[in-house]
């Protein structure tokens, strides 16, 4: 009888069989560059320097165990809360208090 697939888990880096893991695809910033150039001739606008930068970019797919993969929402859940609790504690801040 054929194995399943086995991938590490991005959470506590430990093998497991695909079909018990919970596929995550996010994008990444793997670097930048900024290029430049300077016109040549002509009168006003072309030849104004010209600055441009960008930003490389790559497709990542990380896999997580079920319980790694809980840990990892409810994690992002508290964020959630923590940043919403202290906006709110300012709004009330500044509309009653000050």
């Amino acid at each position: 009888m054929p194995k399943a697939a086995t991938t590490e888990c991005a959470g506590c880096h430990y093998r497991f069989e695909k079909p018990s893991m919970h596929k995550v695809e996010t994008t990444k910033t793997t670097g930048s560059s900024t290029g430049g150039s300077i016109g040549v001739g002509g009168k006003g606008k072309s030849r104004n320097p010209r600055v441009s930068k960008r930003e490389y970019k790559r497709k990542v797919t990380e896999w997580y165990f079920a319980d790694c993969y809980k840990k990892r929402k409810d994690a992002d859940r508290k964020g959630c809360l923590w940043i919403s609790a202290v906006i709110v504690a300012v709004v009330i801040y500044f509309v009653f208090i000050h």
